[in-house]
């Protein structure tokens, strides 16, 4: 029963964390495509 509890809680915090850090690299690479876009309109817009 103590090993049923133990694995319930490891799979419960293994979701939680990889769910975590999915959240986070995404947020991450969408505020460098950001960044990205932003240079490329400055760019087309000298060349303007």
């Amino acid at each position: 029963m103590v090993k049923d509890m133990e694995n319930k809680m490891r799979q419960t915090l293994n979701e939680i964390y990889f769910r975590k850090i999915k959240d986070v690299l995404n947020h991450l690479r969408s505020a460098g495509d950001l960044k990205l876009a932003n240079k490329q309109w400055q760019l087309a817009a000298e060349l303007k």
